[in-house]
């Protein structure tokens, strides 16, 4: 079983194998590793093709596979924005092959104002809003209570690597009541932060969604969250306006979790020596809009 710690010479030998089973690149093909992470393990190959390794114990592996495939091709007909295609999938092993999407990261890509992305981030939601009760998904239903436990042990973990106006600011946040717990079934991406919308790098237009791995039935605060902690609050009302949420505690409940989430984030991107760069940028980049407003 591979995890987020393979070595080259095993990721080698696993492109090698798949290049001899699926005849999709040449075998002299370049990889390179994208990310690891505690769920998948990602690699470009030849630039054109991306290999992801569920690194996650059986049977969460297989069944975090089939259940992605599914969602997939059931999203494929639906949306107007890019997601994967599975060319192979292995739900034993984890693997699964798919062509690289056009565009690049907004964590990459050169900045472009937010609310060129805001309509079709609406559309998005709104569409996996609608087919909340076509989708067979777990239900992800953690309580407010276990964010602001799991936020408040991380940031005691962090705070040395933080400047004091910002410890000042998440102590605060830490010693306010959280919001109002809610049980929602609603279908969300669940992990729509800014290394996972894919963008045109001129006109900095939506044109993906890539990695719907946490995909779940949760409260619609989720996604939204990760858009108000990475493109702001204002880009956060607008999407929640064009997917037609109305429910009068969304906003204060995603700016909530938007603080949990980059506790978190700034956690993972010092959690590696060199520090993930791209993150820790971005954390410093929306550190404002997240906890001042």
């Amino acid at each position: 079983m591979m995890s987020n710690a393979t070595p080259a010479g095993e990721i080698a030998l696993l492109v090698s194998r798949l290049c001899t089973e699926h005849r999709l690149w040449a075998t002299d093909a370049r990889f390179r590793v994208r990310s690891r992470g505690d769920e998948n393990l990602v690699v470009d190959v030849a630039d054109e093709f991306i290999v992801r390794v569920n690194v996650q114990a059986q049977p969460h592996r297989s069944v975090a596979v089939a259940t992605e495939f599914r969602l997939l091709e059931r999203l494929h007909p639906e949306l107007d924005v890019a997601v994967p295609k599975f060319l192979a999938v292995d739900e034993l092993s984890g693997v699964v092959i798919y062509r690289k999407l056009p565009g690049l990261p907004y964590l990459l890509a050169p900045r472009h104002d937010p609310m060129v992305m805001t309509r079709d981030l609406g559309k998005l939601v709104r569409t996996l809003h609608r087919l909340s009760d076509e989708v067979d998904l777990p239900h992800d239903h953690h309580r407010i209570e276990y964010w602001l436990v799991e936020a408040t042990a991380t940031a005691t973990r962090i705070e040395p690597s933080l400047p004091a106006d910002q410890r000042a600011h998440i102590r605060r946040f830490l010693a306010t009541p959280p919001p109002a717990n809610v049980t929602s079934n609603t279908l969300c991406h669940n992990d729509l932060g800014a290394e996972h919308l894919l963008i045109d790098p001129t006109s900095g237009a939506l044109i993906g969604i890539i990695d719907w791995t946490d995909a779940a039935l949760t409260d619609p605060a989720r996604d939204i969250a990760l858009i108000y902690r990475d493109l702001g609050p204002d880009a956060a009302t607008a999407v929640a306006r064009g997917a037609e949420v109305a429910e009068p505690g969304l906003l204060e409940r995603a700016a909530f979790l938007a603080r949990c989430k980059w506790i978190e984030d700034f956690a993972y991107a010092i959690a590696e020596d060199p520090a993930r760069e791209r993150y820790l940028a971005n954390a410093h980049r929306t550190f404002r809009h997240t906890f001042i407003g």
